[in-house]
């Protein structure tokens, strides 16, 4: 009983084996860092999202963390651009017809006369056009300065047109400025209450007055998204074969010595002035069926002694051991040299809790462990949660590698399963053993 007390209890504490470690280089007592993933980590991971990392202090405790995606680390904004328009006075106005003829007869001695009156002509008043380009974001509101007509509240009307012929209304509104003792009342935007993407816009002002009265600026407002410089993650793969299937295809092989994410592919041909099309396989294990994941259209043309060439491929998140290029001869066909292929994604985020004593360890590879992984919401309180952006940064620092760890394509075997079967049998061997002598035992 004693053997196998002790061999469940050698069993039981036991520690899980990585297949690599990274120093994390913290500074500060802060109690939560972000540290970004580099190409090392994902190399030396066993299991597809990073479901393997573990992260320690000094004391071998396991510290809880949540994994980012970039565009989650990396949120998109909205911002607003205003940009000066160059103004093309428009001259619309037209005179109203009389809504009525005074006609007057008076007879003297001498003569006669004849007066004829009318109500006068309406005032003419300009409009203004302006070119916003062939492509912009959208229009969000104007702003206007003008001359003349203070002290005066003018009503004013915005249009757009993409052919100069037909005009939709997209705003109006009452602009208004005033100055009177050094305080000044101004109201200076339209609104607009319609989205476009028109090239042409039109202000029109409505019955004014004032002769001197011209619009001097106008700028316009844009809202877009700013989007964040995408830092893209690239690893080379490396050859494997390449052979000529009996349909006169052309294929080759590469393998991924890690766990990469792929999200965009890097296909560069080996020759000047190519353009084909290629398919792209990807399986895991060797004797597997492949599997089609994208075809693309690939050229490389020199143009005045610069090389124009495909840009990357965009794919769904991938992650796969082997790929396969697949070049037709009736698509173009691929030159006697191989092209090469990377894989590019963007990395992922760590948001850890620096707890208990430094140094802290990054390990990745093997394990066994319950996982510490859990959501944002359980390191940041929801009312910081838009906060994690300003966190201090924990860069990954030196590597240490276990030389006997499997390649991270090939499952591990489960040693603790293994251990408490082998535990389990030899268990019952001892009770049967001391069953068998209890019996001779009791026989004698």
């Amino acid at each position: 009983m004693k053997l196998y007390n002790l061999l469940i209890l050698a069993l039981l504490s036991s520690n899980c084996s990585f297949a690599a470690s990274f120093d994390l280089e913290a500074l500060g007592d802060q109690p939560l860092y972000q540290t970004d993933i580099t190409p090392e980590v994902y190399q030396y991971s066993h299991q597809d999202n990073l479901l393997d990392i573990t992260i320690r202090n000094a004391d071998g405790e396991s510290l809880p963390y949540t994994l980012m995606q970039y565009e989650e680390a990396h949120p998109t904004q909205l911002v607003e651009e205003t940009k000066p328009l160059v103004i093309f006075p428009l001259q619309t106005g037209t005179a109203k017809p009389a809504e009525s003829i005074n006609i007057h007869v008076a007879k003297g001695a001498e003569k006669t006369t004849l007066n004829i009156s009318s109500n006068p002509l309406s005032q003419t008043h300009g409009s203004y056009l302006f070119d916003l380009g062939k492509d912009h974001p959208i229009v969000k509101k104007l702003k206007v300065d003008w001359l003349g007509a203070d002290n005066k509240m003018i009503s004013m009307e915005a249009y757009s047109s993409s052919d100069l012929k037909n005009w939709s209304n997209i705003g109006q509104s009452v602009v208004f400025k005033s100055t009177v003792a050094g305080q000044t009342i101004l109201q200076n935007t339209i609104d607009l209450y319609a989205i476009t993407q028109d090239r042409y816009l039109q202000i029109r002002p409505q019955e004014v007055d004032d002769a001197s009265f011209k619009l001097s600026s106008v700028s316009v407002e844009y809202s877009k998204l700013q989007e964040n410089q995408q830092v893209n993650l690239w690893q080379t793969l490396n050859v494997l074969k390449r052979e000529q299937a009996s349909n006169g295809d052309i294929n080759i092989e590469f393998e991924s010595m890690g766990r990469y994410p792929a999200s965009y592919l890097r296909i560069t041909l080996p020759q000047q002035n190519t353009i084909t099309n290629v398919k792209i396989l990807t399986r895991n294990q060797a004797d597997a069926s492949w599997v089609g994941l994208t075809s693309a259209p690939l050229y490389r043309v020199n143009e005045r002694g610069r090389d124009t060439v495909n840009p990357d491929i965009k794919i769904n998140a991938t992650a796969a051991r082997y790929w396969r290029l697949t070049f037709s001869q009736s698509a173009g066909g691929i030159g006697a040299d191989n092209p090469t292929l990377s894989l590019g994604w963007l990395p992922q985020t760590i948001v850890w809790n620096a707890r208990g004593k430094a140094p802290y360890m990054l390990m990745v590879g093997e394990t066994s462990e319950p996982s510490t992984r859990v959501s944002l919401v359980n390191l940041l309180p929801s009312h910081q949660l838009g906060k994690k952006d300003t966190l201090p940064f924990a860069s990954i620092g030196a590597m240490h590698t276990d030389e006997s760890a499997s390649n991270p394509w090939i499952d591990s075997p489960d040693r603790k399963r293994w251990l408490l079967w082998a535990g389990l049998v030899l268990g019952v061997l001892v009770l049967a053993g001391m069953a068998y002598s209890l019996v001779r035992a009791s026989r004698k």
